[in-house]
């Protein structure tokens, strides 16, 4: 009998044999799984199902076989009718097969969002504006060991719940996804590009951030007074603690504000106000330099 560590009082047993595994919890009666080749991913399948574990770790013979973290994607919206449905109908296809997924989309919007939002089978935090204040609320009604905050306009790498999973797995409590542009302009693959370096000044909401939910209880979550750059702010503040990691597959997002404003205009503006960030400028210069210069 090998005993399964959870995370609550009660005590989940597996007796692993050649052909079958059986299974009981607080004593109760065993739960029998199938053959050998598909009772670990049952079996996985059926303590989720129970609530009995978040995290589930299985040894046979003292070795260790499967760990399987549950993940809450967050979602921030404001007033995004036009894009919402296809993201989240993309984001339920590639979680459609994976276990221990919730989504939470937090919104701010006074267009037909919420009505969207309605139809889909997501959790929905109703926040004041502001993306720190949103995904602060994403996160307290968040149940998943990890955090992954996702911005409505970005569309993850297909792989990425095995991704976070294996950075996780591997220790790895923070990170982000390298990112590319949905527009093949030499200057956005140029951009994207440098996505892949350690550097903050190449990091982004747009590459979206996955940590571990204690590290973002320990820092504090997200600064809800900040209105701009609290993306920068949470990584500076994890990498006091922890190494920030940057995974190799990409995420894609919309070159949708460098459209509307133009590609250099627009970086020029994006540099401008890290500058007036590095340089300890007040979160209300920067916004009315912002509202002024970016449509």
């Amino acid at each position: 009998m090998k005993e399964l560590p959870v995370l609550d009082s009660r005590e989940a047993f597996c007796d692993v044999g050649s052909e079958h595994m059986h299974v009981s919890i607080a004593g109760g009666l065993p739960k029998g799984f199938g053959t050998f080749t598909n009772q670990l991913h049952e079996l996985r399948d059926w303590l989720l199902g129970e609530g009995v574990i978040r995290w589930i770790t299985i040894f046979v013979h003292g070795k260790h076989i499967m760990a399987v973290p549950t993940i809450s994607i967050i979602m921030p919206t404001c007033n995004e009718e036009a894009i919402i449905g296809r993201s989240l109908h993309n984001l339920l296809a590639m979680t459609s097969k994976s276990d221990g997924i919730e989504i939470i989309v937090s919104d701010a919007s006074r267009d037909g969002t919420p009505d969207i939002l309605s139809s889909f089978p997501v959790t929905v935090c109703h926040s004041a504006k502001g993306r720190a204040i949103q995904l602060n609320c994403g996160a307290r009604m968040a149940g998943g060991d990890i955090l992954y905050f996702l911005h409505a306009d970005t569309l993850p790498p297909a792989t990425f719940v095995e991704d976070i999973r294996s950075a996780a797995a591997a220790g790895k409590k923070a990170g982000c996804f390298r990112m590319s542009f949905d527009d093949n302009h030499p200057l956005m693959t140029l951009f994207g590009w440098f996505t892949q370096f350690p550097f903050l000044i190449c990091r982004g909401g747009d590459q979206s951030l996955f940590i571990d939910k204690g590290l973002f209880l320990r820092i504090g979550g997200f600064d809800d007074t900040m209105l701009i750059m609290e993306d920068y702010d949470i990584i500076t503040r994890i990498e006091r603690l922890e190494r920030f990691h940057i995974l190799a597959a990409e995420v894609t997002t919309s070159a949708r504000k460098y459209r509307r404003n133009g590609i250099i205009p627009l970086q020029m503006s994006f540099g401008t106000i890290h500058l007036m960030y590095a340089l300890g400028l007040d979160q209300a210069a920067i916004i009315r330099y912002y509202r002024e210069n970016i449509l």
